[in-house]
C-alpha cells in the first residue's frame, strides 16, 4: 500500500505494527523531509507508547515546543508537537485546538488502544478511511492505496 504513495513522499518509506485486543493495528508512512529533514522520519514514538505518522505542517510546532519544554523531545520536527499536544492534554478534544497548520495524521495510543484520525479544520490534507466487509478499518492520504489492500471491495 505505501509503495503506491512513494510519489508523495520519495524521502523514505517506514512502516509499523503491533498486535492489539482487537487484532492489529499498522502503520505505513512515505516521507517528504521539510521540516528536519534527517532526524524525523515517520512513524514518531512517544515515551508513553504512543505512534504518530502525519502528513503536513503544523506552523506553531516551536510554540507548542517552548510551552511543553518537560517533554522529552526526540526530533526537531514539527510533527512530534502533535505528540506533545496529545499527551498533554486536559480532555479528549481540547487538545487538538493547540495545533495549527495543515495535517491529515493518526495516533495510535497504546495505553488506551485509540485510534485518532485527524485532518486539519479545513481538509487541506487528504485522509481517506474505509471499513472492509469483515469489519477492518483502512486509511491513507489517497484512496489509491486503500484499493491496494487485499480485503478491499470497492461498493457504491
Amino acid at each position: 500500500m505505501a509503495s503506491l504513495l512513494q510519489h508523495r513522499g520519495p524521502d523514505g518509506t517506514r512502516s509499523w505494527s503491533i498486535p492489539c485486543r482487537h487484532g492489529g493495528i499498522g502503520f505505513g508512512h512515505t516521507r517528504l523531509s521539510i521540516v528536519d529533514i534527517v532526524g524525523s522520519d515517520q512513524p514518531l514514538y512517544s515515551d508513553n507508547g504512543c505512534v504518530l505518522i502525519v502528513n503536513g505542517e503544523i506552523y506553531n510546532h516551536r510554540d507548542i515546543r517552548e510551552s511543553s519544554r518537560n517533554y522529552p523531545w526526540r526530533t526537531n520536527g514539527d510533527g512530534e508537537a502533535i505528540l506533545s499536544a496529545y499527551e498533554s492534554r486536559s480532555n479528549s478534544v481540547d487538545w487538538l485546538n493547540r495545533i495549527d497548520g495543515i495535517w491529515g495524521f493518526a495516533l495510535w495510543d497504546s495505553k488506551t488502544e485509540q485510534l485518532i484520525l485527524s485532518r486539519d479544520p479545513l481538509g487541506v490534507k487528504p485522509l481517506v478511511r474505509t471499513l472492509t466487509r469483515d469489519g477492518t478499518l483502512l486509511f491513507g492520504s489517497e484512496t489509491k492505496a486503500l484499493r491496494a489492500h487485499p480485503q478491499h471491495t470497492p461498493e457504491l
